[in-house]
């Protein structure tokens, strides 16, 4: 592993004068070259390396190494409002209700979409696609200000929010009309109940060759502090792959 040179540094005392003798400032001089291959084979940046890639810290190799900008790709997504008048359930076909744009009953609807480095696919019902890599997933729930007035009994304030989790969606196989109406639930990839209102990060990777499905549904628990007209912002970043 090369070691940065900041601690040895050659001096100028033989040849920063026109007095000096150069050969005496020989060793300096072999130090200057020293130093400058270790910085060299600190960075290590290949020929060819693409417009916008971006330096990153190897600590096993102890160097610097290109990584794409692709790589640490970002996208952001706003969501507010979700449905809320029909049936969590599926019929006998396995077939959910859902709205004329493909939401089921708590599907948040995406109120708007910042994704410069086209991160997303974007699919029917205000979801998401990712293909393969690892990401880095945050999600935060605008928080608002309420009053719930009890008569008698007093009232109660403080900051609100909306409870909210991202599901996996994804068709089960025997089903071809590729619509979130005959997908099937999978377990919550995030869920925010537990510790509502806060920002919530996770980490995930999309395996080779396959690509994820996601959809942002609203989670009210019927605490006095949520609020629905709340909005959440999802942060998306490719942070490998």
């Amino acid at each position: 592993m090369t070691t940065w040179p900041s601690s040895n540094k050659a001096t100028t005392t033989d040849i920063d004068q026109g007095t000096d003798v150069p050969n005496l400032s020989r060793a300096q001089i072999k130090k200057d070259i020293d130093n400058i291959n270790s910085i060299t084979d600190t960075f290590d940046i290949p020929t060819g390396t693409p417009n916008g890639a971006i330096l990153t810290y190897d600590d096993t190799a102890g160097e610097f190494n290109t990584t794409s900008a692709q790589s640490l790709a970002k996208a952001f997504l706003i969501y507010g409002g979700f449905e809320t008048n029909l049936s969590s359930g599926s019929d006998e076909e396995g077939i959910y209700p859902t709205t004329p744009d493909g939401r089921r009953n708590y599907m948040l609807n995406r109120g708007s979409k910042y994704d410069p480095f086209g991160l997303i696919t974007d699919i029917t019902g205000d979801g998401w696609q990712l293909s393969e890599g690892t990401y880095l997933i945050n999600t935060q729930s605008q928080q608002s200000y309420y009053i719930t007035n009890f008569g008698a009994f007093g009232s109660v304030e403080g900051p609100s929010w909306l409870g909210h989790k991202i599901m996996n969606i994804e068709d089960d196989g025997d089903s071809t009309d590729n619509y979130p109406a005959s997908w099937d639930n999978y377990s919550s990839f995030f869920n925010d109940t537990n510790a509502p209102g806060s920002s919530h990060a996770y980490k995930f990777t999309v395996p080779a060759g396959q690509t994820r499905k996601y959809y942002l549904f609203a989670h009210m628990t019927e605490l006095v502090y949520e609020f629905a007209g709340a909005k959440i912002v999802i942060d998306i970043t490719k942070i490998g792959g």
